[in-house]
């Protein structure tokens, strides 16, 4: 069975493949932490980190991504990069956020290029 969190990693993926985007790896892990999602935008390498929040109560799902989280993010970027000799490749880091609406739905909010 699925994690709440891998739960919604397959939503942001499947929302991102039907955009045309090929998966590369989940849930890549380094000795400093993880990358949900790499997947290849045309030629661009794109990690994204994907969060899901119910409320508002410890801040929104964006106010999560730290520098602190931005900085584990960039080094497994840095480690996946050099680990499959890919430093050719355009790269991004992209944001997906998703919050249940009112009408039982997922709202899914996409921050493309959302640091660097």
């Amino acid at each position: 069975m699925l994690s709440k969190g891998h739960a919604y990693e397959k939503v942001a993926e499947q929302y991102l493949l039907n955009k045309g985007y090929i998966i590369k790896a989940r849930n890549y892990h380094t000795r400093r932490g993880e990358i949900d999602l790499v997947m290849l935008d045309g030629t661009t390498l794109v990690f994204i980190e994907v969060k899901f929040r119910n409320n508002h109560f410890y801040g929104t799902a964006e106010e999560t991504i730290t520098q602190k989280k931005q900085s584990k993010i960039v080094f497994c970027a840095k480690h996946y990069i050099a680990k499959f000799k890919l430093w050719n490749m355009d790269a991004r880091f992209d944001v997906i956020t998703i919050k249940p609406t009112q009408k039982s739905q997922l709202e899914i909010n996409w921050l493309k290029n959302a640091f660097h």
